[in-house]
């Protein structure tokens, strides 16, 4: 156990370490502004579809059983859309989307790094003197940290038209008083929470994927080891820091 802690605060501390390093270095437009563009396609664009079937699904699994629950309950068809729009901006929706991100993105920067690395391809281009922190890791920090929010706003729209449109047809509730619930139950502190937590989200995220990928050793077995410790180590951050926040603000 005394062993597991101290790796955990090292791996940790290495982490916070990468995060220094790629906003004290990274800003360099010059080395990653192509590798940043097409980061960006291949976090933002490529993911819209996954997000979107994954928002989708939970939006009108959690609309519909939140609706059967209160109208039964309750006979308050008016409350439906507000509870379902407090649970998606406040808890769903940053969460769910930073777990579909930690397992698609924080896995795949994991692989790339950590093959590019048992492959001594990161030491050859530590000879040409290319930093890998400016040329490997910042370009997919930032994008993330671009992809992340916007990924996250969209899933959380899909999620609650998806809700509403189910809410219609399986529970017959009107369009109407469904989003006019949800305009009345929402305030400014619900956009800026949704907002910290995804940026947050993004930060570890990309931070964990980007140590694991330099920390692989070995050979290609070791990649799937450490892609498979990337999005352990991304879930239980996101718990984590989504309960630190949550007390904080609410």
């Amino acid at each position: 156990m005394k062993r597991f802690l101290e790796s955990q605060i090292t791996s940790l501390g290495k982490s916070v370490l990468i995060l220094f390093q790629v906003f004290k270095r990274g800003f360099n437009l010059k080395n990653f502004a192509s590798e940043f563009l097409k980061q960006l396609e291949i976090q933002g664009v490529k993911s819209l579809t996954v997000v979107f079937f994954s928002a989708m699904s939970i939006g009108m699994v959690v609309a519909v059983q939140f609706g059967k629950n209160i109208i039964n309950n309750f006979g308050a068809e008016d409350l439906v859309g507000g509870f379902v729009a407090i649970a998606f901006f406040r808890e769903l929706a940053p969460v769910f989307i930073a777990l579909v991100l930690a397992g698609k993105i924080g896995a795949a920067i994991t692989a790339e790094i950590g093959s590019m690395k048992v492959t001594e391809q990161i030491d050859a281009m530590m000879v040409f003197n290319m930093e890998p922190i400016q040329f490997l890791i910042a370009p997919r920090l930032f994008a993330l940290l671009l992809t992340g929010p916007v990924l996250t706003i969209y899933g959380l729209f899909i999620a609650i038209f998806s809700g509403q449109l189910f809410t219609k047809f399986i529970l017959n509730l009107n369009s109407a008083v469904f989003l006019d619930s949800v305009r009345l139950s929402l305030g400014d502190l619900d956009f800026q929470v949704l907002l910290i937590k995804s940026l947050i989200f993004s930060l570890l995220i990309g931070s964990i994927a980007s140590l694991n990928g330099l920390n692989t050793k070995g050979g290609l077995e070791a990649v799937g080891r450490q892609t498979t410790k990337t999005v352990v180590w991304s879930f239980l951050s996101i718990f984590i820091s989504n309960y630190i926040i949550t007390s904080i603000f609410f």
